[in-house]
């Protein structure tokens, strides 16, 4: 029924707007979805410079409605090629067209084939970057408990983020799976997932956990042999 449901809806869009691009992605295009999953719709139209996305209830379904632009994807390119997940690449990749007329999807996929190219190519000059942003982080001071939670998340996103471009660079995280790479941090470099299993969910201790772990947590990081 979710397929059926999504077409219904693309069928809608493309009568109001002809020239959209306008796709279904995420668990319905995989063929995973459970009966209670939502409904991911990709619709892009020129006219639309920046990225939105609107949710709403039809016939019973939750239906999520994103856009996005070429030109945004170009803009943050570099961030999202050195980012363990970036929300638009698995949801543009993942896309299975209905309707697209002016290729506008067709042209998101390839700047996301280009991001995906670049990051297999250049991944462990990716790494040693945000290695060098985590050794930063770890030595930048912080005094109220704003800042230890805003440098928390960020020690935290770049941790993950060189785990990822060491080890699986090649893989795309989706939305759904973005505690996956967790598990196979569990699996492959335990002392740094009970390290992070100490911080998380946040709490006032996890700044000074990382602070304290800086260097094993360095150390596991290192550059493999």
């Amino acid at each position: 029924m979710h397929k059926i449901i999504a077409q219904e809806i693309m069928d809608l869009l493309h009568r109001s707007f002809p020239e959209a691009g306008i796709a279904v992605s995420g668990s319905v295009a995989a063929g995973t979805y459970q009966p209670d999953s939502d409904i991911d719709l990709l619709f892009v139209r020129r006219e639309y410079q920046h990225p939105w996305c609107i949710h709403f209830a039809y016939k019973g379904y939750d239906i999520s409605l994103f856009s996005f632009h070429l030109d945004t994807l170009r803009k943050e390119k570099d961030q999202m090629t050195g980012h363990y997940f970036a929300m638009p690449i698995s949801y543009i990749y993942h896309a299975r067209i209905a309707y697209d007329p002016l290729c506008l999807i067709e042209d998101l996929k390839e700047e996301v084939d280009y991001i995906l190219r670049k990051r297999r190519i250049l991944r462990n000059e990716l790494a040693d970057q945000r290695r060098k942003d985590l050794h930063n982080l770890l030595h930048t001071p912080a005094t109220s408990l704003w800042e230890q939670k805003m440098l928390s998340d960020r020690m935290i996103d770049a941790i993950v983020s060189v785990f990822f471009l060491s080890r699986h660079a090649d893989k795309l995280i989706s939305k759904k799976e973005t505690g996956e790479i967790f598990s196979l941090m569990e699996q492959e470099n335990k002392e740094l997932a009970d390290i992070l299993n100490k911080c998380l969910p946040w709490n006032q201790n996890s700044y000074l956990i990382l602070k304290n772990h800086g260097n094993n947590i360095e150390k596991c990081l290192s550059t493999p042999e």
